[in-house]
């Protein structure tokens, strides 16, 4: 997980009354590319509401990054020009408009009598020691989109520069993730907010990453029970497999009764536990299992207040298991059939390329004696020099097979400043 890094305002960071507004805050919603580690994703005039304008993002799997924060998903916004490596959808702007109203509690007059609060929050990263980095700007509009307030910055270069380094499988100076927040007053007359990334270069393509973009909005003036918070989250995808429901209400001037919560999964009743915390707050807590691949699922919380009448609340979420290999049990062998006369190893891959919700169900294909497989499988920490022609052709005469105490000449070292791999 990457380290949170917090700066400026945080009283109301990840609070629990708090509706999101931003939609795929994780840039997961994409289609395939002409390259198999890029997806693009977004639309070139999305309206209020209409989610992200152009992007393009890079997949966790390349190693350019430390792993992601908890629920980052596959990927992270990749802010490139358009054209970059051949990827003409993409952008170094990257924005959307929400509606403050539309999907909240709030009004125009409660805006405007300082009822409404706020709560921004991204996490950043770049690409090893260049410091490439974003800005994330958030503007409060009015009804005619002129803006209101201050804005409310995040990242920046200096954030990104004091990110520190780590190792991974691939690099040696790999950066963390941090995450920056800032929270405060909805500004009167705001009806709508805008939220825009803009990258920078300081080397070659401007590697200023992002991801788990948030903007909450609360109302502090709600006097009923409210949804504090819900896991997995609305549209989440890349889920699980092993799914785990959490969801936790927060009383307000009326309290929750616990024994009016239900909850469903897939329109079936199930039985979640049910627990009293910190006095104000009620966690639901429900065990799904191992769910299958790729597989979009709901699940619904139905709960009452202990006021007269009482008032009920149903709160709906979808979200889509990760994509994932099961192995067939065909590739399985005994133990004890191995050949110990012979040192070393054989390499079967059986690979399947990881697909966001949106692309065609995955086709898994069995590459046996084949060296083209992923880093991710056999990673070298050597900085050795890549094999010439004649050598792979060795490995391919070997089937694969590699001599014990010895690497697989792969250099990766430079791969990403070469655009091998874009």
């Amino acid at each position: 997980m990457g380290l949170a890094v917090l700066a400026g305002g945080l009283a109301f960071v990840g609070s629990a009354e708090a509706t999101e507004l931003i939609t795929d805050g994780s840039f997961e919603n994409t289609s395939p590319s002409s390259n198999p580690i890029v997806k693009v994703g977004g639309s070139d005039n999305p309206g209020v509401g209409g989610g992200w304008s152009t992007f393009s993002t890079y997949l966790y799997s390349t190693l350019y990054t430390m792993p992601g924060p908890a629920g980052s998903g596959l990927q992270f916004l990749r802010p490139y020009p358009s054209g970059t490596y051949g990827i003409t959808q993409s952008s170094t702007n990257v924005a959307q408009a929400v509606s403050l109203t539309a999907t909240t509690t709030l009004t125009p007059g409660r805006i405007d009598a300082g009822v409404g609060r706020f709560s921004l929050s991204a996490w950043f990263c770049t690409y090893i020691d260049n410091n490439d980095y974003s800005d994330l700007t958030l503007q409060f509009l009015d009804a005619s989109t002129n803006v209101v307030g201050s804005p409310v910055a995040l990242g920046g270069a200096d954030f990104v520069a004091n990110l520190p380094f780590d190792m991974n499988a691939k690099y040696g100076n790999a950066r963390d993730w941090g995450q920056d927040a800032n929270s405060g007053t909805i500004p009167a007359g705001a009806r709508m907010a805008q939220v825009l990334i803009q990258s920078h270069s300081l080397s070659g393509a401007p590697d200023g990453y992002v991801d788990l973009v948030s903007l909450d909005v609360v109302d502090t003036g709600v006097a009923t029970p409210t949804l504090a918070s819900a896991d997995p989250p609305d549209k989440a995808v890349g889920v699980g497999p092993v799914v785990n429901i959490g969801i936790t209400l927060q009383d307000r001037a009326t309290a929750v009764n616990t024994n009016s919560i239900q909850l469903f999964l897939d329109s079936n009743l199930v039985s979640p536990s049910i627990q009293k915390v910190a006095t104000t707050n009620t966690i639901v807590q429900y065990a799904v299992g191992l769910l299958p691949a790729l597989s979009p699922h709901t699940y619904k919380i139905v709960f009452s207040d202990n006021g007269t009448p009482a008032a009920t609340q149903t709160n709906q979420f979808r979200f889509t298991v990760a994509d994932y290999l099961t192995l067939p049990t065909t590739l399985r062998s005994p133990l004890g059939s191995e050949d110990t006369t012979k040192p070393g190893f054989n390499v079967s891959v059986y690979q399947v390329d990881t697909l966001p919700v949106t692309d065609p169900p995955s086709v898994q294909s069995d590459l046996p004696g084949s060296i083209g497989f992923s880093e991710a499988v056999l990673a070298v920490r050597q900085h050795v020099r890549s094999p010439r022609r004649g050598q792979l052709d060795q490995f391919q005469r070997r089937h694969s097979q590699f001599p014990r105490r010895r690497a697989v000449p792969w250099n990766s070292r430079n791969d990403r400043q070469r655009g091998q791999l874009h």
